[in-house]
């Protein structure tokens, strides 16, 4: 009999997945003046305390603007330092609604404070919110690191062109004739 999936399970993504995610959905966080910004990409599977965001800050980037939300989830974390809400990147990835996977670009991340996780203490409980927009350019041609290697998103495709089409050629056809003597 197939053992039924836990609540506090996080989903397995392979790297392939996990990369094309982190490609197309990328941080902000509210920052000290009160709006949402994009963040430096950091590491996809590392943890580490907030650092805050102060407008001040290098990691902290543009405004994001033109996000709409479409979902708020509960998530899970594995809990690297018990006393510090650390979730990775990958972790917040891999736990995108299949529903809104299509439509989301952009994620933030805050602490679940509101519900203890006595019944799994290496385990800490988020709350993720999902938006959808444009990112700007430079913030979706963000690198990112996986296991200690750099990927760069792949290259968009062409532009359409126009394709010159020539006249018609006329063909005359060939007329068989003896042999030269």
């Amino acid at each position: 009999m197939a053992k039924s999936k836990e609540p506090w399970d996080i989903p397995a993504l392979d790297e392939g997945e996990i990369l094309a995610r982190a490609f197309r959905i990328k941080q902000v966080r509210k920052a000290s003046d009160g709006e949402l910004h994009f963040i430096s990409s950091p590491h996809l599977d590392r943890t580490a305390p907030d650092k805050g965001a102060d407008v001040t800050e290098s990691h902290v980037l543009d405004k994001a603007k033109g996000l709409k939300l479409v979902a708020t989830v509960t998530t899970i974390h594995r809990a690297v330092m018990p006393s510090f809400f650390t979730p990775s990147v990958k972790d917040v990835l891999a736990q995108v609604p299949p529903e809104y996977l299509s439509q989301v670009t952009a994620y933030s991340i805050e602490s679940d404070d509101s519900k203890p996780n006595a019944d799994r203490p290496n385990y800490h409980r988020g709350v993720a919110k999902f938006y959808t927009g444009k990112l700007p350019d430079h913030i979706a041609a963000q690198s990112v690191v996986l296991m200690g290697r750099l990927y760069n998103p792949p290259a968009p495709p062409p532009e359409p062109q126009d394709i010159p089409i020539l006249p018609p050629m006329n063909v005359r056809p060939r007329i068989n004739r003896p042999p030269s003597p």
